[in-house]
């Protein structure tokens, strides 16, 4: 069935390559294969699809639904939560979104290079891209300018496509009388690297790959507010309740973020912190501070530290360059590793 896979591939093209995949992986490996109905070998690393084929794509369809639901319960308080594939890999959607990015306006990022003196665990190798059938399994994953420029407008296409969907959820807000009275939140799970440090994926501790969208609209308050505050998603929670004028829960970790809204300049987190590992050993915690991000990897077995990044954001908003081991800067990477350690001792109490 189209879209049936998680990778909702549309086109005859791709919908046989996938099968011819998946036949291949079964025939040399059996019941072996490192892929199963949730893991299949991919056919492209993006999809432009007839127009006519959109509401085949699983977004369109969940939209359909979430509209649905907002006429269904729009006479009662509810909590409706939508969630998208797109921009996720493969970067498929409709022709119309790859229309209003001609392939000779994309620009290239100017950091398509390894980020100076970090450590081997800082790069992730593309791993995530090299699943897919055009993307080679080694040497450099997008070897030309050409196909870097394709997959970019793929996933400029994919966000048009999914904000295109979400407007439709919003307008529905407004045909039913409610948009006013209605809190909303849009977020997503994570950032992505599109050709920056000479890599294409997340799964990394750069600021370009856990730094990601919170969008926060709540009636009855000024639109169009922005703030450098730096927060985590952990923070979603008790602000929805307390907007919801509920109690919050003692046990919370995260803190509302109802006085960052009604105040952007309001300093609300020293650090927010994120961890990603390397293999099954080595664990990368990593803080953002509002004018570093620090990074340590740390052998599990031993508790050693093997690697460290610091990159100065003042100057250097990119990640460009590893300044942890300047001795004007040990200072503060001592202050980080003790916030570190302080926030995992936490985390571990509160288990």
């Amino acid at each position: 069935t189209p879209g049936s896979d998680w990778r909702n591939y549309v086109t005859r093209e791709n919908l046989r390559k996938q099968q011819q995949l998946w036949d291949e992986s079964r025939r040399l490996y059996g019941d072996k294969s490192r892929f199963n109905e949730n893991n299949r070998p991919a056919a492209m690393s993006y999809e432009i699809a007839p127009d006519e084929l959109a509401g085949q794509y699983t977004d369109s369809h969940g939209t359909a639904i979430a509209v649905e639901k907002i006429r269904e319960l729009k006479d009662k308080p509810f909590f409706l939560a939508m969630g998208y594939r797109r921009p996720h890999l493969p970067f498929n959607a409709p022709k119309k979104y790859f229309d209003q990015y001609p392939l000779e306006d994309i620009e290239l990022p100017d950091n398509m290079f390894d980020s100076k003196g970090s450590s081997p665990f800082a790069g992730m190798n593309s791993f995530e891209l090299r699943a897919y059938s055009d993307i080679p399994e080694e040497g450099p994953a997008v070897g030309t300018e050409l196909k870097a420029k394709q997959l970019l407008r793929a996933y400029y296409a994919s966000v048009a496509y999914v904000d295109d969907l979400i407007g439709q959820l919003l307008d529905e807000l407004e045909n039913q009388g409610i948009r006013d009275k209605t809190i909303i939140v849009l977020f997503g799970d994570h950032g992505f690297k599109l050709g920056e440090h000479d890599e294409w994926g997340k799964h990394t501790n750069f600021e370009i790959d856990v730094r990601s969208p919170l969008i926060i609209s709540v009636p009855c308050q000024e639109k169009g507010h922005t703030t450098d505050a730096l927060v985590e998603f952990v923070d979603i929670y008790p602000t929805l309740v307390e907007l919801c004028g509920l109690p919050i829960p003692d046990h919370l970790e995260g803190k509302s973020l109802i006085p960052v809204l009604e105040n952007e300049n309001t300093d609300h987190r020293e650090f927010a912190i994120s961890r990603y590992p390397r293999d099954e050993n080595i664990l990368g915690h990593s803080i953002k501070l509002d004018d570093y991000r620090y990074t340590q990897w740390v052998d599990q077995k031993s508790g050693e530290i093997v690697g460290q990044e610091l990159f100065d954001h003042q100057v250097d908003p990119d990640e460009n360059a590893n300044v942890a081991n300047q001795k004007k800067h040990a200072d503060l990477v001592k202050h980080c590793r003790m916030l570190i350690k302080e926030k995992l001792e936490t985390i571990e109490e509160g288990r």
